[in-house]
């Protein structure tokens, strides 16, 4: 199969600043990044692993824990149509 990756990028300026959780892949030729989630992650107690699960048919379904100071929440993001 070919590598997928997930990971948190900054977005933005600010305390904390916008951060992304990207889905990366190549397709055999390049590299295509998509972004499934925005949202100011806590930087004390942000969250360091991304989880994830892909398809056979490319669908990613990630969850993060984004604030571990707000009542441990797990949050879920996904590529596909619709959700």
């Amino acid at each position: 199969g070919l590598p997928h990756i997930l990971f948190r990028r900054d977005m933005g300026t600010g305390y904390p600043p916008p951060q992304a959780v990207i889905h990366e892949w190549f397709n055999g030729t390049t590299w295509i990044s998509e972004e499934l989630f925005r949202e100011k992650f806590s930087e004390s107690f942000g969250t360091e692993v991304i989880h994830f699960a892909l398809t056979p048919n490319g669908v990613v379904h990630a969850v993060w824990q984004p604030d571990t100071s707000t009542g441990y929440s797990i949050w879920y993001g996904t590529n596909r149509s619709g959700t």
